[in-house]
């Protein structure tokens, strides 16, 4: 069985036109798979329940999407192969793996990832890294947006995040080591070399390497 998962609502909705050319691709292999969007998954384990070891899930979609899927499949058992066709704005997380070709086996990548607690809340999972302060603030302005995601967004909304930004004081603990920063403009965990579409600002970054 072979079905593709698309978000409707990633890269400003193009994505649902990316899922129909996958299709039409599988199809000339003499694949016939479903589409189906993600927005109509309500339980994930019971939606898992019905693939085995042989099917196919193939995911249209960008960061975004694969941040809330890694979330929400944590503690489960994942037995179908699981492929990601790059359909996104932002796609550091594709961009990271250097692979060749739009469709690419991310399964191995979407267990055993990085974690982060704020203010002793619950987990929350990421593929990339995480940020706090200013590229956090750029973030959630972003996912306010109700203009395309485009890179022209990006910066206005980065350029505007940096005016209202404020230094602060964290205390970061690595390794079991505690440091503190009294005057940081904004802290970034990460765990692939990319973020914000392109920039590299974790060069040795690798998401192989757990040390």
């Amino acid at each position: 069985m072979h079905i593709i998962l698309v978000n409707p609502l990633s890269n400003n909705g193009k994505t649902v036109n990316e899922s129909i050319k996958l299709q039409k691709k599988l199809k000339k292999k003499n694949i016939t798979a479903d589409i189906r969007s993600l927005l109509e998954i309500k339980e994930v384990e019971k939606f898992l329940d019905h693939y085995h070891e042989e099917d196919y899930i193939y995911i249209v979609g960008g960061d975004g999407t694969l941040h809330r899927i890694a979330n929400s499949i944590q503690g489960l058992e994942i037995r179908p192969k699981v492929f990601l066709y790059r359909s996104g704005t932002g796609n550091d997380f594709y961009r990271s793996l250097k692979q060749k070709g739009k469709l690419v086996d991310i399964k191995k990548y979407l267990f055993n990832l990085p974690k982060v607690k704020v203010n002793h809340n619950k987990a929350i999972y990421f593929l990339n890294g995480v940020g706090v302060g200013l590229d956090g603030m750029v973030c959630y302005e972003v996912n306010r947006l109700t203009k395309p995601k485009n890179r022209f967004n990006y910066m206005r909304l980065a350029f505007k995040s940096f005016i209202k930004s404020k230094k602060f004081e964290v205390d970061i603990t690595i390794d079991g080591v505690n440091y503190n920063i009294p005057n940081a403009w904004f802290i970034s965990v990460m765990n692939a070399p990319y973020f914000g579409g392109g920039m590299k600002v974790a060069p040795k970054a690798h998401r192989e390497n757990k040390e």
